[in-house]
């Protein structure tokens, strides 16, 4: 930064003339050199130099340009062009910062929420923020968010870099030790702490409350987050359990005992065989302790024999 503006003062001290935008055109020698007055404005002469430097053009580069388009000159004196590096302070960062999250993230931050920590444009014409997901980073350590991109606009962009602060908290509930896949959860088994908001989060569908009657689809290592796809229903029959099977053939109902060779939820499929352990029959879990199968007129049907 200290440089950059080192070499605009020494541009302007020396009667550079200062451009901020990516070619040089005739409108900006006209006033300098009367000549290309007979040129339209918008007539490029060449590319302008990059952002923050200056260069010099000799006499004769310029006499060149000129009787490139047909017009007649005598000798040119030489001049610098200086091409203006972007401004940081012309970006309106928290408008477009809380806009672009908004379209970004579906989460628009209320006053104070916001905490803008570093800005910088490295070069161009400064633009419009928009953010863009594969630039932003959250960085665990600090607790910020680091974004790298372009500030997009009319004639040009400048490539910018904005780290900045949500100062909004939210609470989570974690797994207070490590938990085995299948287990039923307990209070004992989670903790309720407080966290930086973390609005890319929102889709995970985080939860408060103890899912009473749920169980972890995986094992979880402590101080994990509990998030709604880490849980499933607890099966209301595990494999071995006593059952009753109803089983209807028209308008008779049977009941029999019989054992769980599997586990199953509220509706799902399972197998089941007798209690003298001949037939395994497939069946439906429709409560704790019950499964059903419906039988056509000859009776219930085996869907195979057990093996050892």
């Amino acid at each position: 930064m200290i440089n950059t503006l080192f070499y605009l003062a020494l541009s302007l001290d020396s009667g550079c003339i200062v451009v901020d935008h990516q070619q040089l055109q005739a409108k900006d020698l006209a006033s300098r050199i009367p000549v290309f007055q007979k040129l339209p404005r918008e007539t490029v002469l060449a590319p302008a130099p990059y952002f923050g430097v200056r260069r010099d053009l000799a006499g004769t580069t310029l006499r060149r340009w000129a009787e490139g388009f047909g017009l007649e000159t005598s000798e040119l004196e030489p001049l610098c062009i200086y091409r203006k590096a972007a401004n940081a302070a012309e970006v309106p960062w928290e408008t477009d910062l809380h806009e672009a999250l908004e379209k970004l993230l579906g989460w628009k931050p209320s006053a104070g929420e916001l905490e803008i920590l570093e800005r910088h444009l490295a070069a161009g014409p400064p633009g419009k923020l928009i953010l863009e997901r594969p630039g932003l980073v959250f960085e665990s350590a600090s607790k910020t968010y680091l974004w790298r991109g372009k500030l997009a606009g009319e004639g040009g962009y400048a490539a910018a870099k904005l780290r900045f602060r949500i100062l909004r908290k939210q609470m989570v509930l974690v797994t207070a030790r490590p938990l085995a896949a299948g287990k039923p959860l307990t209070a004992e088994d989670v903790e309720t702490i407080e966290v930086p908001f973390r609005p890319e989060s929102i889709r995970m569908e985080s939860t408060l409350a103890l899912p009473l009657g749920q169980v972890l689809r995986r094992s979880l290592p402590k101080g994990t987050t509990l998030l709604a796809q880490h849980l499933t229903e607890a099966p209301m029959i595990l494999a071995g359990d006593a059952v009753e099977l109803f089983s209807t053939a028209g308008q008779a109902t049977i009941r029999t005992p019989a054992v769980a060779r599997g586990k199953a939820k509220l509706g799902d499929p399972i197998l089941v065989s007798t209690l003298e352990g001949k037939r395994l029959l497939r069946a439906i879990a429709v409560a704790p302790g019950k499964v059903e199968i419906h039988a056509g007129p000859a009776g219930i049907k085996a869907t195979g024999k057990l093996t050892q």
